[in-house]
């Protein structure tokens, strides 16, 4: 994989966001036959229950500044406006900020602006 932490999905309800406690991983690699990225959501045990495919430039992974009590990212998509809500799991934030940009490394369209901005749910 290109890509790859633990994190939880997120439900929302209407302009809330609650974490699913269920344990995951967040995994970006690029299709074996069709060299296009996908983008995994997978339980601890491997079984990919969320696959998306991202194009460049159509989606950027971003923290909710507004949440205090966790560590809350979207996968926000700007063709459909489908956002994605995730939670790290990963013990310490200090890796955070650099999954965020290894994941939007990709996700960006060659020579765009890759400047993080906050996103309200």
């Amino acid at each position: 994989s290109l890509v790859s932490f633990r994190a939880g999905r997120c439900k929302r309800e209407g302009n809330r966001v609650t974490p699913d406690p269920a344990k995951g991983v967040v995994e970006l690699a690029q299709g074996a036959d069709d060299g296009l990225l996908h983008f995994f959501w997978k339980t601890r045990q491997g079984v990919a229950e969320l696959e998306l495919i991202l194009f460049p430039g159509d989606a950027k992974w971003r923290r909710i500044a507004k949440v205090q009590d966790g560590r809350v990212y979207v996968l926000d998509f700007s063709s459909s406006g489908q956002k994605e809500f995730f939670w790290m799991q990963e013990p310490s934030a200090d890796k955070d900020e650099e999954h965020a940009a290894a994941l939007n490394s990709f996700l960006r369209e060659e020579g765009a602006d890759d400047t993080p901005e906050d996103v309200t749910p």
